[in-house]
C-alpha cells in the first residue's frame, strides 16, 4: 500500500518552527532561546536578516510557529467578485486566472482555457492546477521542461498548505497525490518553498507550437489565499505571434451560444 503523505503533518519546516533555538543553531543561524516564543522568532534571530533564511521561508515558518485560531480555517468556499471575471475577460490578448486554495482554478479567460486545458469541460474539483500537472497525461508534453514544472507546484502548493494547516482538502489533496503519483512525491520530499511571484514556462502547444511566456502574479489584498496570474510575451517575438494564432484559434473554436 501507498504510504500516506505525511509532508505537511510533520513537515520539516513544521519541525524547525516547533524546534527553532536548536534547528536554528544546528544550521549555523545563531538564535537566543527566547525565539521560542513564535512571536520572537523573525525578530531574535540575526542570522535570518542576513539572508540566511529567505523571506518566503520566514514568512512560512511565522506561519507554522504561531497560535492558530478558528479564523485559519479555511471552511468558506471560494469565490470570485464579478468584478474580477470581468477583468479576467477583459483581459482577451493575454492568458490569465487565479488560482485559489490548494491551486484550485477559481476563474479563468478564453486564452487561458485555449493555453492549458478547457477548465469549463473539467468538474469543478478537477479544476485544480496540482492535480493536472502530477496526473494529466497532456501536461507532460504541454511544458518544455515539465520536471522543472512539477517541482515549482509542488513547492508553491507546500507554500500555499502552510496558509491553512487544519484544511481537510488540502489533506485529501496530498494523499491523492501522493498515492497516484511517484513524481509528485519525489517532489514533495524536497521540502522546498516557492511562490509563484514572477518567471516563465516555456509552452509545447500542439495548435501554435513553441510559446516562451513570462507570467506576473498579482495577489489579492483582501484574499491573500487567491492570486490572478497573467502571463506576458516579448513584443514582436515568435511567441507573441503564436499566441496571437492561438487567440484567434480560440474564437474560431468557440461554442456559439
Amino acid at each position: 500500500m501507498t504510504p500516506r503523505c505525511e509532508g505537511f503533518q510533520r513537515d520539516g519546516w513544521e519541525i524547525l518552527a516547533q524546534c527553532v533555538p536548536q534547528a536554528l543553531n544546528m544550521a549555523g543561524v545563531p538564535c537566543p532561546r527566547r525565539a521560542r516564543d513564535p512571536g520572537n522568532i523573525g525578530d531574535k534571530c540575526s542570522g535570518w536578516r542576513r539572508g540566511h533564511v529567505g523571506p518566503v521561508e520566514r514568512q512560512h515558518l511565522y506561519r507554522l510557529a504561531r497560535p492558530w485560531s478558528e479564523g485559519d480555517r479555511a471552511d468558506a468556499p471560494q469565490r470570485v467578485r464579478p468584478g474580477l471575471r470581468r477583468l479576467l475577460d477583459s483581459a482577451a490578448d493575454v492568458p490569465a486566472y487565479i488560482v485559489g486554495r490548494n491551486t484550485d482554478v477559481l476563474a479563468w479567460n478564453r486564452l487561458a482555457a485555449a493555453l492549458i486545458t478547457d477548465f469549463g469541460a473539467l468538474p469543478p474539483a478537477q479544476r485544480n492546477l496540482a492535480r493536472l500537472v502530477f496526473l494529466d497525461e497532456g501536461m507532460r508534453s504541454l511544458y518544455a521542461d515539465w520536471p522543472e514544472k512539477t517541482r515549482d507546484v509542488a513547492a508553491y502548493l507546500r507554500l500555499d498548505a502552510g496558509r491553512h494547516p487544519e484544511d481537510p482538502e488540502t489533506a485529501a489533496l496530498l494523499d491523492e497525490l501522493s498515492a497516484a503519483s511517484p513524481e509528485f512525491r519525489q517532489a514533495w520530499a524536497e521540502h522546498q518553498l516557492k511562490d509563484k511571484t514572477h518567471g516563465r514556462y516555456v509552452y509545447r502547444h500542439p495548435v501554435v507550437g513553441e510559446l516562451d511566456l513570462g507570467f506576473e502574479t498579482l495577489r489579492l489584498p483582501d484574499d491573500p489565499d487567491q492570486a490572478l496570474m497573467a502571463h506576458t510575451v516579448e513584443e514582436g517575438s515568435p511567441s507573441q505571434t503564436a499566441l496571437r494564432l492561438l487567440a484567434s484559434w480560440a474564437e474560431e473554436t468557440r461554442p456559439v451560444t
